[in-house]
């Protein structure tokens, strides 16, 4: 996959948004509501955003997140901003993928910055990245070491794929008391998003 030019990968952490190895902006210097929300942890997030508009006298840069799961980040330490970056702000939020890399947050603070419908990316070699929203039965789950995992049928395949989430604070005997999650959230089912590249007609 190679990136458009107006197109850049980042990298998220709770203190900062990095644009390489070196060159970062603190989280404050952003729109995003700091302190109502947090970043997962023990997993590096990138994401690919393009740029929309930059205003050099206030260096401000403008962006929108088009692809929450990029399979190629190869080129984020060879980024070089043209100019330095005081305020970045986000536009247009697909909040089902934005709060899939989140602990924690208070979903009303983001209200404003949400869009209606998920981002498409569609590639040269005719790849598209395709977000899919699913509701996961919560006895339907297998608990290991580490990952949380389920079976998922997709609409253009005849078997069911395993999808496994990773997550270093899950253990196997979450097995055996699976029935107090549904009732701690008072819910049987919890929504899952899920990132597919897919190729051609596949």
């Amino acid at each position: 996959m190679s990136l458009s030019s107006k197109n850049i990968i980042i990298k998220v952490t709770n203190e900062a948004i990095w644009f390489n190895g070196e060159t970062s902006i603190k989280l404050q210097n952003t729109n995003l509501p700091f302190g109502a929300f947090g970043f997962v942890e023990g997993r590096t997030i990138f994401w690919e955003v393009e740029m929309l508009q930059f205003i050099k006298d206030k260096a401000c840069l403008s962006i929108k997140i088009v692809n929450y799961r990029p399979n190629m980040v190869d080129d984020f330490l060879n980024q070089k901003p043209k100019a330095a970056i005081k305020i970045l702000n986000f536009t247009q939020i697909y909040w089902p993928a934005f709060s899939a890399d989140l602990s924690f947050f208070k979903k009303t603070s983001f209200q404003h910055l949400m869009a209606d419908s998920m981002p498409y990316i569609q590639t040269e070699n005719a790849e598209m990245i395709v977000h899919i929203k699913a509701n996961i039965a919560f006895n339907k789950l297998r608990f290991g070491a580490g990952f949380v995992s389920f079976d998922y049928k997709f609409l253009w395949s005849d078997d069911k794929i395993e999808i496994k989430i990773l997550n270093s604070n899950i253990i196997p005997e979450f097995e055996y008391v699976k029935t107090y999650f549904a009732k701690h959230f008072n819910s049987r089912t919890f929504e899952v998003l899920i990132v597919v590249a897919k190729e051609g007609k596949r």
